[in-house]
């Protein structure tokens, strides 16, 4: 927003008439909910509600997803500064600052080149993550991606590239500039839950296997755990045993979670649901209020693959996410909004 249109603003709120004292006063929510289905188009809606109801045995078409059946539906446009066809990176950097940028960066302004530190430092974007914790909120980000993806890392996060998730991924030319991997910000941020996959970026070689990070040694979980008294978890199992008043950090996969589709009946895993569930049972009680983003980012992925069914179960379990939090949570207290930040087609 520039000066002077901020200036009118300001004015236009000054010179409006006064309300009644006995007006009602606007209702302001205490918490809100944003879900994003990563890629989740008209296209893959209009499909997943067939889906969803021929799985019933219905027709289909009469069927409606969760969020369909919301009060209020519009049509949003995504687009990035310099692309007409967006990322998740730009999108959910304008959804987490208020602020439209170029494709694959974090968290930074749109005069920021992709790719050099340097831009990055010197054009950061306020950060929707930090502003919760500043005013005494809880926080929670949850994802069926790498908890260091694109959408779950524009709540807390400012990159150059979208791609350095640890700092092994940051090019040798751009180290050493002062930017922090997406890692290692997660690890050094103020949070109360954060489930998803991504175990990899977090570790060296020498604590986990699969571990990426250039010191073999490092551990940033347990890092992040001792500076915040909170718990670090591997599986459903144990985030379902984890203190309730204590900060979670759930890192279940080495990559992304499990497609919906290959998931055996046994997975160690939990659902997109299920951490849901968890995250908005751990954040209520927080006297203030909480924010909580959940991503259903594998339809993502699978319209990437050309798997059309794949999306379609990753959407219906989003909207069934949705429907749980609908569900348990008060609609006089808390805002649902559910979106996409951008489409895909299907061939």
């Amino acid at each position: 927003m520039t000066r002077p249109l901020l200036a009118a603003l300001l004015f236009a709120g000054a010179a409006a008439p006064a309300l009644a004292d006995d007006a009602p006063a606007e209702p302001k929510a205490k918490n809100v909910i944003l879900f994003i289905g990563d890629g989740m188009g008209i296209s893959t809606i209009t499909a997943a509600r067939i889906y969803d109801g021929q799985k019933r045995g219905e027709t289909g078409e009469e069927n409606s997803l969760s969020f369909e059946r919301f009060p209020n539906v519009a049509l949003v446009k995504t687009y990035n500064t310099n692309a007409q066809v967006p990322d998740s990176a730009g999108t959910a950097t304008a959804m987490h600052s208020g602020v439209k940028t170029r494709i694959g960066v974090l968290g930074v302004g749109p005069e920021a080149v992709k790719g050099v530190c340097r831009d990055a430092l010197a054009h950061p974007l306020p950060l929707l993550g930090e502003e919760v914790k500043r005013r005494g909120l809880a926080l929670g980000i949850v994802t069926t991606t790498r908890i260091t993806h694109a959408t779950p890392a524009s709540v807390y996060s400012r990159s150059a590239d979208r791609d350095w998730e640890s700092d092994a991924a940051i090019p040798a030319d751009q180290r050493g500039e002062g930017c922090k991997d997406i890692a290692l910000q997660l690890a050094e941020a103020k949070f109360d839950v954060a489930l998803g996959g991504g175990t990899a970026v977090f570790y060296g070689k020498d604590k986990d296997r699969a571990g990426r990070r250039i010191d073999a040694g490092a551990d940033l979980p347990a890092r992040w755990a001792a500076a915040n008294g909170g718990t670090v978890v591997r599986t459903a199992a144990e985030l379902a045993a984890a203190p309730m008043n204590r900060p979670v950090l759930g890192l279940f996969n080495p990559g992304h979670l499990t497609f919906m589709v290959d998931r055996k009946p046994d997975s160690p895993e939990p659902t997109l649901t299920d951490m849901t569930a968890q995250a908005i049972a751990r954040l209520k009680g927080d006297a203030d209020g909480f924010y909580l983003m959940v991503e259903g980012g594998r339809i993502d992925h699978a319209h990437h693959a050309g798997q059309a069914g794949y999306a379609l179960e990753e959407t219906v379990e989003f909207a069934r996410a949705v429907q749980w939090a609908v569900d348990n949570t008060d609609p006089a207290e808390t805002l649902i909004l559910v979106t996409a930040d951008h489409s895909h087609v299907f061939t």
